[in-house]
Formats: C-alpha cells, structure tokens, sequence
C-alpha cells in the first residue's frame, strides 16, 4: 500500500513485446574477432563512454575486442553526447559508430555480445530482448528493467553501475568462452519467447483491459 494502491489492483505486464520471428536467432559472426555492440540512443546515461573505456581498456590489455555504437544522437536531451564526440570516439582503434540504423538485426550480425550499462530511467530495454531474440548474451548495468531482461549466469551477466573494470571483465569472460556465449545466447532466446513475445505481451495487455472494463461494468 506504498503506493496508495490495494496490490491486488496491481497488474505487471513486463516491456512492449518483441517479434520474435523478426528477430530470429543468427548465427554468431566468424570473422575470428569478437564484437560487443550497444544499441541505443548515444546518451551519458546509456553507458556509451563506459562502454568505450571498457574496451579501451581491454585493447590495452592486447584483447583484440572491438565495439559497435549503434544508434542516433538526440540533441534535445541534454545527456546526449555530440556527432563530434562520438566522431573521435570512433576515430579510436576498436570502436565505430553506426549512427541510426534502420533494421538492429544488421548490428547482431556483426557483434556476439550486447552491452549496455546504462543507469538511465530504464523500463525493460527492447535492445536487450531484442538482442537476446537473436541468440546473444547480455551484459547490462545492474539497475532495474536490465534485471527483467537478465537472468544473471544464465542469458547475461550483470555489473555495478559506472564500474569500468567490471564491465571490461565481463565482456572479456564472455569474448573469452564461445560455448558460454551459446548456451546463453539460447537461454536468452527462450527467456523471450516465454515471456516478452508481442503475442504474450498482447493477450496480458488485452486481458487488463477486459478485466478493468468488467469491474467497471460491476459497479454500475
């Protein structure tokens, strides 16, 4: 009653959906170099400069991981970095920004691991179900709405916001270990359909409505 609210008046309906035949699991990329990719929009709160020193790091460390920045600036939000920031970000060895781009699946072709530490206002992130509908593991900031999308040990690994080295070293358990990142990549796949499927996500949707409007019938 927190809330002001009786718990039994309470419905959760976990994300907006995924279609998960659209977003279809992909085979993983065998150029022998290993791709982590953040998909959002290019905001601070995203993690993206902790994304970039993560594998900053890493290369330092001679891994030879490489990141993709996939998504636009949004210059009305005042946490969005600049076209010429993520210019010379990208300028860097091992990371490219893509910019917006049209159809994600393009991205997961490429990259064999989805990131994102964001400590932004989260709801569940459709990058990460989306991600996952395609067979990757996840690695996310451990806040809320990246936890309805991660089963820690199981489709992702979870870190604690704004730490760098936990994040690189998450990142280079899974570059490391490609059989973990299969038997994640498909538990995640399965987490999704079980759970956060437009069909799933329609029918608990439809049925809130067709119950509030049964109660309203009730009392009149």
């Amino acid at each position: 009653m927190a809330l002001g609210i009786d718990p039994r008046r309470i419905a959760l309906i976990r994300g907006s959906g995924v279609d998960i035949d659209h977003f279809a699991p992909l085979p993983e990329p065998a150029d022998g170099i290993v791709t982590v990719a953040l998909v959002s929009r290019m905001l601070r709160d995203k993690g993206v400069l902790e994304a970039a020193a993560a594998i900053r790091r890493l290369r330092a460390r001679g891994q030879n991981i490489e990141l993709l920045l996939a998504g636009p600036t949004d210059p009305d939000n005042a946490n969005s970095l600049t076209a010429q920031r993520l210019r010379l970000l990208a300028d860097e060895p091992g990371i490219e920004w893509l910019g917006a781009v049209a159809d994600v699946r393009t991205v997961w072709r490429r990259a064999a691991i989805a990131v994102l530490p964001s400590t932004y206002g989260e709801g569940v992130p459709k990058a990460l179900l989306e991600a996952a509908a395609c067979g990757r593991p996840l690695i996310a900031a451990d806040v809320p709405g990246a936890r309805e999308a991660i089963r820690p040990g199981v489709t992702g690994l979870l870190v604690p916001p704004h730490d760098i080295e936990a994040l690189a070293d998450a990142i280079a358990a899974l570059a490391a270990d490609p059989q973990r990142r299969a038997r994640m990549g498909q538990a995640g796949r399965q987490l999704v359909g079980r759970h956060f499927a437009d069909e799933i996500v329609a029918r608990e949707t439809l049925a809130l409505y067709r119950a509030g409007l049964q109660a309203t019938a009730a009392r009149k």
